[in-house]
């Protein structure tokens, strides 16, 4: 039991290399499937962290300072709102922000509405149709792997 207690306050944050990290700090199968149990656990309760970014080229004709809207709020400021709305319990922060460059850290779903698994890619997908849908902003989703969403705003239409 005191042992349990220990592994589960090792660390609350995993790293990519979680499957060697149980073999170095298990020691045995049973503290490996209670460490692996409780990742996914938070997994499951709390969505998988990626890292989105959102990149405007200069001749896009946009910005992430340019406003838009009914309230006229800054793209950047929207973008932030979006992932806030579709990231799990609103787990997302901005890393880094300019007028060029958005980046955040955000838990997204394991799966969507229909129980079909939900990769980086069709997340950056859904935010690349935001975009298009309420300010004509056409973008690409070069987008790959699985951890790592990224969107390229080439012009505003």
């Amino acid at each position: 039991v005191d042992r349990r207690k220990k592994i589960l306050g090792l660390r609350t944050n995993y790293s990519k290399n979680s499957i060697n990290d149980f073999k170095d700090k298990s020691g045995d199968m049973q503290t490996s499937l209670f460490y692996g149990h409780n990742y996914f656990n938070d997994i499951s309760a709390n969505g998988r962290k990626i890292f989105a970014r959102i990149q405007v080229y200069e001749d896009a004709g946009v910005d992430l300072e340019d406003e838009f809207g009914t309230d006229d709020e800054e793209l950047g400021d929207l973008l932030s709102q979006w992932m806030k709305k579709n990231s799990v319990n609103h787990a997302s922060r901005v890393t880094k922000n300019t007028r060029n460059e958005i980046r955040f850290s955000v838990r997204i779903p394991l799966f969507d509405e229909e129980g079909l698994p939900i990769s980086a890619y069709e997340f950056s997908k859904k935010c690349a149709n935001y975009l298009k849908k309420n300010f004509g902003i056409r973008s690409q989703n070069m987008t790959q792997g699985l951890g790592d969403a990224h969107i390229i705003i080439k012009n505003k239409k």
